[in-house]
């Protein structure tokens, strides 16, 4: 009995990521409460809806359909055609599988696993299963260990490790600093010293996941932010979203460089020491897909770091004027609106959004928009109706009708400017 809780309990410890992962799956996916799926069974029976199905193509939606949570969406402005399709991780690769333990290892407890439901004498079967456990145990060398000690033994297998070495250790990495906690003690190991150098790597896989579990660390924690602005990595990371060749490397060295400004006065005044309005702007001249969500994502972190600027302000409005000044310095106001020609909704929310914390200092450059913005409120006020007459059923996210609220404040503080200035 005591070597089956030993081989439950290290099946719990060694499958921890996995658990981890598929819980956080179930708990995205979760598109309705309780009560609203208990509502949808009673209206079945009465009118039976027809849900989208989405995959990972583009489709049409049909008249009457009910869009799933977590779908992207896009619109034909001429027709009035909508498809959709199912939400495609950004960047594939951050949702792998991870393990602590060799393949042998796993096994070894999956048989472990499955002798306990055998109806074998207990005693017998127990005292010869428990030595042959510590023998196999004792050849794997495993052990439970800490995030940190785990961590440790990374980084020090990693500093003698060849380049293809070095992935899987990265993709380890990358999943233990997610915990704030751990990406401390990455820190506190010296683990910018280890990894920061592959930043300039021949490969562009360990170019990029080097900058993935970098933006992992920062991500929403202020002393592995501190400790990197020190390191005196900004510069490094604006040169790469600049300047590499590949577009994936760019895309995580924005996201390692937008978790290490926000929220950090210091580091978004280096920002703006270092150039980086001027790199954001430099994406716009870029012409290819892949460009189109890099300038998305700039647009985005300009939009976060103003309004994030304006409320911590208080009587000190030097950061927030320089921050502006350099927004109409380098044809932001320009360049933003130029995104509202994408089909898909999701990027048109953030533009708009975008466009409605600019307002204020772009609006003559906006002005040219108006029909566009009045385009997409049309067609935003059709999918409103649409959603209205859904609401018997109570399966409407009432998406476009945010949309439309946001829309609608953005022309009302443009044609109020343009009345002013009449």
């Amino acid at each position: 009995m005591r070597l089956l809780c030993l081989a439950a309990a290290l099946l719990v410890l060694l499958e921890r990521g996995q658990t981890q992962q598929h819980d956080l799956t179930v708990a995205a996916n979760e598109g309705a409460s309780a009560e609203q799926e208990r509502e949808q069974a009673e209206d079945e029976e009465d009118e039976p809806a027809r849900h989208f199905k989405a995959t990972r193509e583009w489709q049409e939606v049909q008249p009457g359909e009910v869009l799933p949570r977590g779908v992207h969406v896009r619109l034909d402005l001429e027709t009035g055609r909508r498809e959709a399709k199912r939400l495609d991780d950004e960047e594939p690769g951050e949702s792998q599988k991870r393990t602590d333990v060799s393949k042998e290892g796993r096994l070894l407890l999956e048989e472990a696993k499955d002798d306990s439901s055998k109806s074998l004498p207990e005693k017998p079967r127990a005292a010869w299963r428990a030595e042959e456990f510590k023998k196999k145990m004792s050849s794997l060398k495993l052990k439970a260990k800490s995030d940190s000690e785990i961590v440790r033994g990374l980084l020090d297998h990693y500093r003698n490790a060849t380049a293809a070495g070095k992935e899987p250790l990265l993709r380890d990495l990358e999943y233990l600093v997610h915990q704030y906690d751990t990406a401390v003690d990455f820190i506190r190991m010296d683990g910018l010293l280890v990894i920061v150098p592959d930043l300039n790597s021949t490969s562009e896989t360990l170019r990029e996941l080097v900058a993935f579990t970098l933006g992992s660390a920062l991500q929403g924690n202020p002393q592995v932010q501190s400790s990197v602005l020190e390191f005196g990595l900004l510069p490094q990371l604006l040169r790469l979203v600049a300047m590499d060749p590949s577009s994936r490397v760019r895309s995580r060295c924005l996201f390692a460089l937008s978790c290490l400004v926000r929220h950090l006065p210091a580091a978004q005044e280096a920002l703006m020491h270092h150039g980086g309005l001027t790199v954001l702007a430099g994406l716009f001249a870029m012409g290819s897909s892949s460009s189109a969500k890099l300038q998305l994502k700039a647009v985005t972190l300009i939009h976060d770091l103003l309004v994030e600027q304006r409320l911590r302000q208080g009587d000190d409005h030097a950061q927030v004027n320089k921050l502006q000044e350099g927004i109409q310095l380098y044809g932001f106001c320009s360049l933003v609106p130029e995104l509202l020609q994408s089909p898909d909704v999701d990027a048109q929310e953030k533009v708009v959004q975008a466009m409605l914390s600019l307002a204020e200092i772009c609006h003559k450059e906006f002005q040219v928009h108006l029909p566009r913005l009045h385009s997409l409120l049309n067609a935003y006020q059709r999918e409103v109706h649409s959603e209205s007459q859904l609401k018997t059923l109570e399966q409407t996210s009432d998406y476009f009708e945010g949309l439309l609220h946001s829309l609608s404040q953005l022309l009302d503080s443009l044609e109020r400017k343009q009345k002013d200035e009449l």
